[in-house]
């Protein structure tokens, strides 16, 4: 359900329903909502789920035999992603007023060490 939600916010932003993101991910309404009361929640958990998949492809690069090669693909990754594909969610993070350290606290530690 996350991924559904995650492909559906990155192509609409927030305005989508969530009616369709439950049909999208072959579910009812009332699931969706079991799990998420509000859109918000939605989407934070989308988010959260989505750093921690970053953060989890970068400690994966780590065991690279070649630090700086892992750094570009890490990079290029991220700005493919979030700067190409995912532009609806970019734009919703920054109207939705989610504070990520809130979201993800230990995001910005696990990205250092990444570093």
């Amino acid at each position: 359900m996350l991924e559904v939600a995650y492909e559906t916010f990155a192509a609409e932003g927030l305005a989508v329903p969530i009616d369709e993101i439950a049909r999208r991910a072959g579910v009812g309404a009332g699931t969706v909502y079991r799990h998420f009361p509000t859109k918000e929640d939605l989407f934070r958990a989308t988010i959260e789920d989505r750093i921690t998949r970053i953060v989890d492809d970068g400690r994966a690069l780590l065991a690279s035999e070649d630090p700086g090669e892992a750094l570009f693909t890490f990079l290029r990754a991220m700005v493919l992603q979030w700067g190409a594909t995912d532009q609806g969610l970019v734009d919703a993070l920054a109207g939705v007023g989610i504070d990520i350290n809130d979201a993800v606290p230990n995001a910005e530690a696990a990205f250092l060490v990444l570093l």
